[in-house]
């Protein structure tokens, strides 16, 4: 079975044809079939010709999509799996549409807020070193010609940017090996900790990813607590789809702490990775018997 996973913007896309399928009461193995030929991803083509062989051979809605895990995600299965027990399958495919939509969007937002200003970072590193290399050497030229000096300090700046000129192959070579150190340590177990971690504590961009964080937590725990799914069952189903590993491990410990009885707005407030009007909201909400809302 492929390795390879569904985009969301594919997930969108899957979970409004589910809906609609549903809707129209049409067989879920016919329209499935409708899915397949009209659809160019391969990835989904297939993985729908096994579904459907699934179906034919006995397996309800949530065993046929299991066996898809590896490309749908357990956030998926799990959902469907709701969706089966509770007889909303529709409901719970428009939205879970919704939520990957708006995953989609704050994802796309977060790439633009961090990519921008390292992009704009290179930049001005481009622009300094060619002012250091070129420019510099240039005006000292000028001045030397008629009798003057350079200031020391502008020399020393001049010095550096002739180290660069003379060494720039080897600092070239040094920079891509480091750079792809990081990237393989961070792709590691230990470094994508480290990552998660430090992604949270950046100035500003920290709290761009905790506010997201709570936004898809708050959505997506209330379509749980809405389907009937009880708090720390719903917390755990969270902690299995959650990627970010320091958010993981917070959820965990939250999931712990409510099955002891804790109130959600006490454990949220604990975690520290919430704004403070989510949790005066929670807090509200629990009282009040709305938390699914």
């Amino acid at each position: 079975m492929s390795k390879k996973k569904l985009s969301q913007l594919d997930k969108i896309l899957f979970c409004q044809q589910l809906a609609l399928i549903i809707e129209s009461d049409m067989s879920l193995s016919e329209g499935l079939a409708l899915i397949a030929k009209k659809n160019e991803n391969p990835l989904i083509t297939e993985m729908i010709t096994r579904i459907r062989e699934n179906l034919k051979q006995g397996d309800n809605i949530t065993e046929a999509f299991e066996k898809e895990n590896a490309i749908l995600g357990i956030y998926f299965i799990n959902m469907v799996k709701i969706g089966e027990k509770s007889g909303n399958l529709q409901q719970i495919f428009e939205q879970m549409a919704v939520i990957y939509e708006r995953r989609e969007m704050v994802s796309r937002k977060i790439k633009s807020a961090i990519n921008y200003p390292i992009i704009l970072s290179v930049f001005m590193i481009a622009v300094i070193l060619l002012i250091l290399i070129k420019v510099l050497p240039l005006f000292d030229e000028i001045i030397s010609s008629v009798g003057g000096e350079m200031p020391a300090l502008t020399k020393g700046l001049m010095a550096i940017g002739q180290f660069f000129a003379e060494q720039g192959l080897i600092f070239a070579i040094v920079l891509v090996v480091l750079c792809g150190g990081i990237v393989y340590y961070f792709r590691s177990t230990a470094g994508r900790k480290v990552k998660d971690r430090m992604l949270i504590h950046l100035p500003f961009f920290g709290h761009i990813v905790q506010y997201a964080f709570g936004a898809s937590f708050a959505r997506n725990l209330s379509l749980l607590l809405h389907s009937g799914i009880t708090l720390p069952v719903g917390l755990q189903m969270l902690t299995e789809t959650e990627e970010n590993t320091y958010f993981k491990e917070e959820l965990s410990h939250a999931v712990s702490k409510s099955k002891e009885g804790q109130s959600l707005d006490t454990i949220i407030e604990a975690m520290g990775l919430f704004p403070w009007l989510l949790i005066k909201l929670v807090a509200v909400a629990e009282v009040s018997g709305q938390l699914d809302v």
